[in-house]
């Protein structure tokens, strides 16, 4: 894949190489939550870098909300709010091919915003992986 994750807080860029994606369950509310785990490389050290948690509806948004832009059917400095998970999508940024993931004004859960930059091409590699772990996620129950 052809992308890059960067934070405000983290001057070195991360190489994404792959997402994990992992059914938790959430006690409180009895319900199946998501776990993302964006893999990458950060120089030469291999590292982690962990969303919020999702419900399958936001991931599923998320999914489409990063094909659309692959494929160039979402509109310029569009946005999509994830509001059971708390997040806002907004296309932008530095370029085109990123998209910028942060706290809802309104959310619980603050953490720092991450931004998703690449090419077409690495976008809908992204988009791809990111379907085929879904899919994983769901069929292992």
């Amino acid at each position: 894949m052809n992308i890059e994750l960067s934070t405000s807080s983290e001057l070195v860029p991360f190489e994404l190489l792959d997402v994990l994606v992992q059914n938790r369950r959430d006690g409180d509310a009895n319900r199946s939550l998501l776990s993302l785990h964006f893999v990458g490389k950060r120089g030469r050290q291999t590292d982690r870098l962990k969303m919020p948690l999702l419900t399958w509806f936001d991931a599923n948004r998320l999914q489409q909300f990063t094909y659309q832009l692959a494929h160039g059917t979402r509109p310029e400095n569009s946005h999509m709010d994830l509001p059971d998970s708390g997040l806002r999508l907004t296309v932008g940024g530095r370029n085109r091919g990123s998209i910028r993931v942060e706290s809802l004004p309104s959310s619980q859960r603050r953490f720092a915003p991450v931004e998703i930059n690449g090419t077409a091409t690495g976008l809908r590699d992204y988009a791809k992986v990111l379907y085929t772990r879904l899919w994983e996620a769901f069929c292992r129950g």
